[in-house]
């Protein structure tokens, strides 16, 4: 049985702290889900609702996956980061008015995304590796 080298130790601690966070933001975005449950109008068409809804269901789950199966995880991230990004810069360009707190929002899903990419580029250990 190797013994994991100090390098490969804190790669991996990266790795569980940028889960956690992704966690956290998921639940966040579940909560955020509820309340753009109940707040009534919106000034988004249908397809800005929808990204937003698939958005707010995706990061928590694919964080969590990603404990286990990191590369499908990046995948769903990176395809739910797309379709975010792409929606909210046609609502923005749309609406010519700049949210905020959804641009941040948006940002903080990608980062996630391209985080967990570039560790799984670098094959970097996974979260519950052993050795």
């Amino acid at each position: 049985m190797a013994i994991m080298d100090e390098k490969r130790r804190l790669q991996q601690f990266y790795m569980r702290t940028v889960l956690t966070v992704g966690l956290i933001w998921g639940g966040f975005l579940l909560v955020q889900l509820l309340v753009f449950a109940i707040t009534p109008g919106s000034q988004g068409t249908l397809l800005d609702t929808l990204a937003v809804v698939i958005n707010c269901l995706t990061v928590g789950p694919a964080s969590l996956l990603a404990f286990w199966h990191r590369r499908a995880a990046c995948v769903w991230l990176v395809a739910d980061g797309t379709f975010i990004a792409a929606t909210t810069t046609r609502f923005t360009l749309r609406a010519h008015t700049y949210d905020w707190p959804l641009i941040l929002g948006v940002l903080l899903s990608i980062a996630l995304a391209i985080c967990l990419l570039v560790m799984e580029a670098r094959r970097w250990p996974g979260a519950l590796a052993r050795d």
